[in-house]
């Protein structure tokens, strides 16, 4: 039971790019792998919540 709005739980996602990838790229992935974004990427962090 939740008994104040503080406990309540909340999901938070900070989303620093967004790329279009086919599925072989899809595929290929793995652990550790770098993908590159563009350089201004820090720039536009988006944040959502919930």
């Amino acid at each position: 039971m939740i008994n104040s709005f503080e406990e309540l739980p909340v999901k938070i996602e900070f989303v620093l790019g967004k790329k279009i990838m086919n599925l072989y790229e899809i595929d290929d992935l793995c652990a550790k792998r770098i993908i590159s974004l563009l350089p201004e990427s820090e720039k536009n962090i988006e944040i959502r919540v919930n």
